[in-house]
């Protein structure tokens, strides 16, 4: 059985919003990789645990595209 977090994961580097949509805070971070079954996004140590919270995540749709074309 093939491991499921590296099935079609695909480096995409590009900065990121994360928002907490309860509180509205705002934390940055890096984006390192995509797949069909998440993102992968790096945070400073001292941004507060973010799992199980309602959160966004905005990234440049630009730069998403561009990786999508190969431009």
């Amino acid at each position: 059985m093939q491991e499921r977090r590296t099935i079609n994961r695909v480096e995409f580097l590009a900065n990121s919003v994360i928002v907490d949509k309860e509180s509205l805070n705002k934390y940055y971070g890096q984006v390192k990789n995509i797949s069909p079954l998440g993102i992968a996004i790096t945070v400073d140590e001292r941004i507060p645990n973010l799992v199980t919270r309602d959160v966004r995540v905005a990234v440049s749709y630009t730069h998403l595209r561009a990786h999508e074309t190969g431009r």
